[in-house]
């Protein structure tokens, strides 16, 4: 085994997203791979080093679940290539009505709701 970026400056990164139900998988995987592709500072064409690349983890409580895995040519300028490429998932996604939802519950009660209003101070009820 030979540990590639021991001596080198490379790093791998890694961008987790979620998409909201419903969303075209094939078309997100495109979208990632072109986000990666066109940033500076990824690596293509290295063959020592896996080219970008997306997977389609899981099927989230409220999103599905991808991620973007690729080698960049700085690891100390990692955050800031997150960084950009979160901005360039956003606005490709927004482009194409691709929605990032927000955490989503359904609460279901057991039985039935009683509901009382009580008053506020001063107020009566009514």
């Amino acid at each position: 085994m030979t540990n590639l970026t021991l001596r080198n400056t490379w790093g791998r990164i890694t961008v987790p997203i979620g998409v909201a139900y419903g969303s075209n998988v094939e078309r997100v995987i495109e979208i990632l791979h072109e986000v990666a592709n066109n940033h500076p500072e990824v690596i293509q064409g290295n063959p020592q080093l896996s080219e970008p690349y997306a997977l389609f983890l899981s099927f989230g409580d409220s999103a599905l679940m991808f991620e973007l895995r690729a080698f960049i040519r700085e690891v100390d300028r990692r955050q800031r290539v997150i960084s950009d490429i979160n901005r360039a998932i956003d606005a490709a996604f927004r482009e194409e009505g691709i929605e990032i939802p927000f955490p989503q519950r359904d609460i279901n009660f057991r039985g039935p709701l009683r509901i009382e209003r009580t008053p506020v101070r001063g107020r009566q009820a009514g």
